[in-house]
């Protein structure tokens, strides 16, 4: 894969667009100073094919405050890059408050072909398909980080195996080693925890559920359901005898229960046979109450209709009020009608004033309009001298803004010699941080040897203390041995010895034994304490001997503090007065170039500001000044024409007045006064009353022939009332004289059978009962006889009821045996229900604690899966023997490169003892080899040249080697340096390879015949033009 160009815009330090094409040369340089935009190149590489860049590895990237220009509100890269023979063209785009939009197209014959990806994993997903790299290998592979391939020719320390160690781990990726190590482990102590849980389990509560424990339950089980079958059929049996006992006990209270029944039911028979004889009789009077019912159908309607005689008469006198009424209203109605008509007569003569109103109202409206405009003219006029005001009051701004710029400006100029000075002595404030920080660590390291001290201090205090109280305790120990010692002595001797003290023969000896036990309890005691003190002792000179070396450290710690001290207020006294403006924080650069850039942007605001609002006035001064003649011109023309409609108005209102003098009404009543609207108000109101006055004599009128209507009507129908009225008393009567007849025959009167109140329900009830209890009398002697035929046929004798007696104790005996049968049979089954919930449970267990055993030997395969892992990874054998090979292939490969580029002179090797320090041959010279640090500057360019290619090539493996970028810092060169850098670059250029060198070194980049310079400038970076 190749880089063709890129084009960049409102990405990083690059806020304008900007193409950088790569196509000029295989090796090429990016010049330009620290802070540039140099590596934002790579970085915008990287961000088109993958959607990410390194300088934010480790965290959220994408963001538009990470990548997107301050000044810009969106940016777009665009790179063409080339893989075999294809061409491509991939698009990135993000805006601010928007997520990353991505393309890819295949450029063919220049036209650019879509492949379908439109998604940002998409398109990610293509390109790692396409150049067989993920994003880790490309940015480790194709650009190379700053000072790695340094560190890695020129460790710092002298352990350089350690140091290429960290490098080639960092660009082979193989932490990885370590998080399987790690992640080996985790499982190993993971497994080993659930072992041992599932070991206290089956060693626990699952060790008594065997195969043989469920065997014993299942065996008593059935026992206890044997037992209870046969339980359950004497049961069965028992049930059907005392369901037989409780049949016969059941048909002799039955008979004995009919036999009461019977009884009942014949007494109240003959109770309400008087009862229904009542209700015979009253039957007779109900059916003559409703032979009745007609008459009084005859005597409501006589009433009736003589009540609607009545209202009738009373109907005829209210019509007839109700007519004279409507005559009186009639008259006044006809009086209404003249006094309209003599309104509507003077509306008629108000009309005749309407024209010469109109042309009075004409010429006052004519007045209104001259004195409005008048008016208008005065305001335009003031408004006039107002605009003369501020042309004079912008004019004076424009001056004082004028004055105020050229004084920012200077202020400018000023200031940024100021602002040069403060950055020029950066690197000493850089430096004096490094030197406070220095001397923090050594005091915070002061501080915390001379708290060791007063600790070992305190122990050595405590340890001779411990001492002289041992010493103290040995002291009696001995002499109670020496004791014991002369007694042993003593004890040895026999009467008539010489006594080994004082010569002199023994006579007697004491008769007190010695405690041998006492003895040799008092001796190892004695051997323990005094260990136990050569102990201390021994201790005591370890701790003094570190309290002499403590004692060391801070004396040679507060002689470097001096020094840094002196060293620090040397410095800030330098930089203390060019910064005494930002004493915020004197160490923090960043701090200070911030603040440098905000007093930079006040004032460039402050100067824009001013230059719009000098650029706004003057703008109003031409606007006003045009406005000013326009209107001085247009006013005095104003004024003229106002003057001549003056006049008009006058001999147009002296007319006027002669033809008002020849009426009755003045001029200010043709003014106010609406004739047009009062004439036809008048009109129309009187109007609208003459025609209510019409109608209502219409209607008067027509409610007065409808009255004479009524009135004929109610004459007919009274006359028709008077005759039925006669026709039915005659009926009434003749009736009346019918039922008295009947009502003397069933012993009664009218009157009575009028009042009297019949329960007819209560009869019919009455009755009722009488043939319901006929009945069942009947039914009962039919039971009676049927139930004494049943006892007789099982042995029973009707009429003897102490039968009943007997079978019921009979049946409670049985009852009582039942009853014990059934709490067996319970006690039984709540036995078996435990029986068998106890053997569910223990095969639930048995069947958990296979599983578990399963389980176990599974684990303990994982186990030892795992544990071999984790031992073939410890103390990083594989990964140091993948650092061994990959070292000596990067070493064969980088010196063939190094052969190369030197034309034969230089070539690498490993040293033969254990350093595995990186040695340079120099083929003029055989007989001896150099170490790296020992390199030229132009050698040690060529020799990360080599280095470079031959990681990047070890670390794609078998994959070509088309296109490397070395983002790498390079101290200065000599002209011997340079020149070697001429020819080899010139042996690369011939190589197909196309490497890009990133430097801020001007020399080395001036020996590039092919190079991208970049420009730092207000805005941002920029390609400088004609770079190439």
């Amino acid at each position: 894969m190749k880089i063709l160009n890129i084009e960049l815009a409102g990405f990083l330090s690059y806020s304008t667009p900007q193409f950088v094409d790569f196509t000029g040369a295989n090796v090429f340089c990016i010049s330009g100073p620290n802070g540039a935009g140099k590596s934002s190149i790579l970085d915008g590489i990287v961000y088109a094919l993958y959607g990410k860049i390194p300088r934010y590895a480790g965290r959220r990237v994408n963001t538009e405050d990470d990548i997107i220009n301050h000044n810009s509100d969106r940016l777009s890269l665009s790179l063409k890059f080339k893989v075999g023979e294809r061409v491509f063209l991939v698009r990135r785009e993000l805006v601010r408050g928007k997520s990353q939009q991505a393309n890819i197209f295949e450029l063919i014959d220049e036209k650019a072909q879509p492949l379908g990806a439109k998604r940002n994993r998409d398109v990610n997903a293509f390109i790692e398909n396409l150049l067989g790299m993920d994003y880790e290998t490309f940015t480790r592979t194709v650009i190379l980080p700053q000072n790695q391939i340094d560190r890695f020719l020129k460790p710092a320390s002298s352990e350089a195996l350690s140091e290429r160690r960290q490098v080639l781990q960092r660009l082979l990726g193989l932490d990885i080693y370590k998080e399987i190590k790690k992640l080996a482990n985790q499982k190993c102590r993971d497994i080993s925890r659930e072992l041992q849980m599932i070991s206290d389990r089956l060693e626990g509560e699952l060790k008594n559920y065997t195969r043989e424990f469920v065997r014993d339950l299942e065996k008593k089980l059935k026992e206890k359901e044997i037992i209870l079958k046969t339980s359950e059929e004497e049961r069965q049996s028992l049930s059907s005898k005392i369901e037989e006992l409780k049949s016969a006990i059941a048909l002799f209270e039955s008979h004995i229960s009919t036999l009461e029944m019977y009884k009942d039911i014949t007494a109240r028979l003959n109770m309400l046979k008087g009862k229904k004889e009542e209700a015979d009789r009253l039957e007779v009077l109900y059916q003559l109450q409703r032979e009745a019912i007609p008459l009084s159908n005859l005597n409501r309607e006589y009433n009736e209709k003589k009540n609607r005689l009545d209202s009738l008469k009373r109907e005829e006198l209210k019509q007839e009020d109700e007519r004279e009424r409507l005559y009186r209203e009639l008259e006044k109605e006809k009086k209404s009608i003249e006094e309209c008509q003599r309104y509507i007569d003077y509306s008629n003569k108000l009309l005749g004033f309407v024209p010469l109103g109109e042309e009075i109202k004409e010429l006052e409206r004519e007045k209104k309009e001259l004195r409005d405009k008048e008016e208008e003219l005065n305001l335009r006029e003031k408004e006039l001298a107002s605009t003369e005001d501020e042309i004079s009051r912008l004019s004076r701004y424009v001056e004082s803004s004028e004055s105020r710029l050229e004084e920012l400006n200077d202020k400018m100029k000023s200031e940024s010699e100021k602002w040069d000075r403060i950055k020029g002595i950066l690197d000493d404030v850089r430096e004096l941080r490094t030197r406070e920080r220095d001397f923090n660590e050594l005091l915070e390291k002061n501080k915390k040897l001379s708290n060791s001290k007063i600790s070992l201090e305190r122990e050595l205090a405590s340890i001779v203390k411990d001492i002289e109280n041992l010493s103290y305790e040995l002291s009696g120990m001995e002499t109670e041995l020496e004791k014991y010692h002369l007694e042993r002595i003593k004890m040895s001797l026999s009467v008539g010895d010489i006594c080994p003290v004082c010569g002199n023969v023994i006579e007697s000896l004491p008769v007190e034994p010695v405690e041998l036990q006492a003895v040799e309890r008092l001796n190892s005691s004695y051997q323990e304490k005094k260990k136990v003190r050569e102990n201390l002792s021994q201790r005591y000179a370890e701790i003094n001997a570190k309290l002499e070396r403590n004692n060391r450290d801070i004396e040679e710690i507060d002689i470097s503090l001096k020094e840094l001290e002196g060293d620090i207020k040397e410095i800030r006294a330098k930089v203390s007065e060019i910064l005494e403006p930002y004493s915020v924080d004197i160490l923090d650069e960043k701090l200070i170039e911030s603040k440098i850039e905000r007093e930079r942007r006040e004032l460039e605001v402050l100067i824009n500001n001013l230059e719009k609002e000098r650029d706004v006035s003057l703008a109003k001064i031409n606007d006003r000044k045009e406005y000013y003649t326009k209107e001085s011109s247009a006013i005095k023309n104003l004024r003229a024409q106002l003057d001549r409609d003056k006049e008009k108005i006058r001999e147009k209102e002296k007319l006027l007045s002669e033809r008002v003098s020849q009426t009755e009404i003045s001029w200010e009543d043709f003014v106010k006064r609406d004739f047009l609207k009062e004439s036809q108000e008048i009109k129309n109101r009187y109007q609208e009353l003459l025609d209510s006055s019409n109608s209502n004599i219409s209607k008067y009128r027509a409610y007065i022939e409808k009255i004479n209507a009524r009135l004929v009507e109610i004459s007919d129908e009274t006359s028709s009332l008077e005759k039925n009225l006669a026709d039915l008393a005659g009926d009434i009567e003749s009736m009346r004289r019918e039922l008295e007849i009947k009502c003397q025959v069933a012993s009664s009167s009218l009157e009575e059978l009028s009042e009297l109140k019949i329960d007819k329900i209560l009869i019919d009830k009455i009755r009722r009962d009488f043939e319901e209890l006929s009945v069942k009398s009947n039914l009962f002697e039919k039971d009676i006889s049927l139930q004494r035929e049943n006892l007789i046929r099982i042995g029973l004798d009707p009429d003897a009821p102490q039968g009943l007696r007997l079978l019921k104790e009979e049946y409670s005996a049985k009852m009582n045996y039942l009853r014990e049968l059934e709490e067996r049979i319970t006690a039984l089954s709540k036995e078996i229900g435990s029986l068998d919930t106890q053997l569910k449970n223990a095969k639930e267990q048995f069947e958990i604690s296979e599983s578990l055993l399963n389980k176990k030997k599974g684990l303990e395969k994982q186990f030892n899966y795992y544990k071999i892992i984790d031992d073939a990874l410890s103390e990083n054998k594989f990964p140091e023997f993948l650092i061994r090979e990959v070292m000596e292939n990067i070493i064969n490969r980088a010196s063939l490169e190094l052969n190369f580029l030197t034309q034969g002179r230089y070539s690498f090797s490993l040293a033969s003892d254990d350093s595995a320090d990186i040695m340079v041959k120099d083929n003029w010279y055989p007989e001896r080899s150099r170490k790296t640090y020992s390199l030229s500057g132009g050698e040690s360019f060529l020799a990360s040249i080599a280095l470079a290619i031959a990681i990047a090539e070890e670390i794609r493996g078998k994959r070509s080697l088309d296109c490397l970028f070395i983002d790498e810092g390079f101290g200065s060169l000599d002209d011997t340096g340079l020149d070697s850098i001429v020819s080899a670059l010139a042996e690369l250029e011939n190589s197909g390879i196309m490497i890009g060198v990133i430097t801020h070194n001007r020399e080395l980049a001036s020996r590039f015949p092919y190079r991208i310079e970049v420009e730092k400038e207000e805005r941002g970076s920029r390609i400088k033009e004609g770079g190439w």
